[in-house]
């Protein structure tokens, strides 16, 4: 009898392999072996390699819990689990969705992989907005604060990952959102 593999399994697989080598490097070969699974069973099974992505990244959609997030009108609050979320997710997941924002450009078929962490950052987006709307935070455009906010969350994460070896003291997320309001209130 053939061995049963799982979604889950094949999923998680197939992640390694984009983190790894990337959309183009991650060859259906290469995924099939990974997965445990002939070729022909893989995508008998999930279709073409860019659909096999999408239900991966789709499977893994937990990036960042959209249900949790939302405007309070206490912007500390706020800022802090978005901020938090977001560290969680980075830490779980920030290098392949760096690797897959690198790749969507050159790779249209993956248009709607990311879509859930695209649509978690015009969540975000909309919460700036209504802080700038009520004068708490000051007028600039809300994808620049937003990139201001993650980004160097992001970037340490996949500093500290690239380089295992250094000691990277834990990110005071309380700190990091009460020196980013220093700048940006109005």
């Amino acid at each position: 009898m053939p061995k049963q593999i799982s979604d889950d399994q094949v999923f998680q697989a197939v992640i390694r392999l984009l983190i790894e080598r990337g959309y183009d490097g991650a060859t259906t070969k290469e995924l099939a072996r990974a997965a445990e699974m002939s070729e022909v069973s893989l995508f008998r099974k999930y279709g073409s390699k860019s659909q096999l992505v999408i239900e991966a990244l789709s499977h893994h959609g937990e990036i960042l819990t959209l249900s949790k997030v939302g405007f309070t009108g206490d912007i500390e609050a706020d800022l802090l689990l978005i901020t938090s979320l977001y560290h969680d997710a980075a830490e779980r997941h920030g290098e392949l969705f760096a690797t897959m924002l690198s790749e969507m450009p050159r790779h249209a078929e993956l248009k709607g992989a990311l879509q859930r962490p695209l649509m978690m950052i015009q969540t975000i987006e909309g919460i700036i907005e209504r802080y700038q709307e009520l004068g708490t935070l000051r007028e600039e455009p809300t994808m620049h604060v937003v990139a201001a906010l993650l980004g160097p969350i992001m970037n340490l994460t996949l500093i500290s990952k690239a380089m295992p070896e250094k000691h990277f003291p834990p990110l005071d997320l309380k700190a990091y959102v009460t020196h980013f309001l220093e700048g940006r209130r109005a």
